[in-house]
């Protein structure tokens, strides 16, 4: 059940797990949380190259460590700023964590996250993050009435994979997601990533244990022609990271746009599996997305590729 700000309770301190995230990311700040709501910290400011797009990272730890988190909602703690994009951090420490689900609510106003451990006992605590935006010279329900998304569902399956889309001629992507269903042991997610201007794709995998999943994928827009300018999406930006079991990197927008999403796909070819634990948006003063992948219990080295979007008004 969603609370007013003026009822918010128990501030929560953000720590980082020794090892498992950047160092960006061990800066401490004080959220809020309210009954199932999250109300992140805010990390940092930007602003596209006309000054008209404002973005901003919030971000909250958990207080507790869970061994799964499922649909915990993170909104801005400022007023006005609409969700548009996220990200969350599983574990990396002992057995690690995985993430499950990193998706839009329907009407912007937060990101929803989940992450799991798997078959060993693995309590963390989780980092959910969420990217609010706001445009200078329109109201916040002007703006709301201006984004979009596009779900798509997989049917049932061991390994599930789905893609969504926008119209590009009338609609810019801002950055994707994923949730991921499951009944039994597990299914855990490989990849949520663009595969073009205006395409989104994301897949999963059971691991060890023989389990089946559906997954939905989401492709979040803005319509191009806004009151105040044009939107220009750039083509996502790119970064690999080197083979490992544990691969990670980080991409960056393009100067003169504003980060408003971001993705990753782990590629493990015919291995045990690389399964994403970390997507995180920048918690610095860079605009960047970061995002890191694990094998778990069998050795399964990997690459992954990461991804960084943004826009500017022109």
């Amino acid at each position: 059940m969603k609370i007013g700000r003026r009822a918010l309770i128990a501030a929560v301190a953000v720590l980082s797990v020794a090892g498992s995230v950047p160092a960006a990311a061990m800066a401490q700040a004080s959220g809020s949380v309210a009954g199932d709501t999250w109300y992140g910290a805010k990390r940092n400011e930007f602003r596209d190259a006309s000054g008209k797009v404002v973005i901003s990272v919030y971000s909250l730890r958990a207080s507790n460590a869970q061994q799964v988190w499922r649909d915990q909602i993170i909104q801005p703690e400022d007023a006005g700023m609409l969700a548009i994009g996220g990200g969350v951090i599983g574990a990396n420490t002992g057995a690690g964590a995985m993430v499950t689900a990193s998706y839009p609510t329907t009407d912007f106003s937060g990101w929803k996250v989940s992450t799991k451990d798997h078959y060993t006992a693995s309590p963390h605590y989780m980092e959910a993050y969420v990217i609010g935006m706001r445009i200078e010279g329109m109201s916040t329900e002007e703006l709301r009435s201006k984004l979009y998304f596009d779900k798509k569902t997989s049917s049932w399956g061991s390994h599930p994979e789905a893609s969504a889309g926008l119209d590009g001629r009338t609609h810019a992507l801002l950055g994707g997601g994923f949730n991921v269903r499951y009944n039994g042991a597990g299914v855990l997610a490989t990849a949520s990533f663009p595969t073009g201007a205006s395409s989104w794709k994301a897949r999963a995998k059971d691991h060890i244990t023989a389990d089946w999943g559906q997954i939905e994928t989401y492709a979040v827009g803005i319509e191009r022609n806004l009151p105040v300018g044009r939107v220009e999406a750039q083509l996502p930006g790119i970064a690999s990271g080197t083979q490992s079991q544990h691969p990670a990197a980080t991409a960056s927008v393009t100067p003169g746009f504003v980060l408003t999403g971001g993705g990753a796909e782990a590629k493990y070819g015919n291995g045990w599996g690389s399964m994403l634990w970390q997507l995180q948006p920048a918690s610095g003063v860079t605009q960047n997305f970061t995002a890191s992948s694990k094998d778990h219990l069998h050795v399964s080295p990997a690459t992954i590729d990461v991804y960084a979007l943004g826009i500017k008004i022109v």
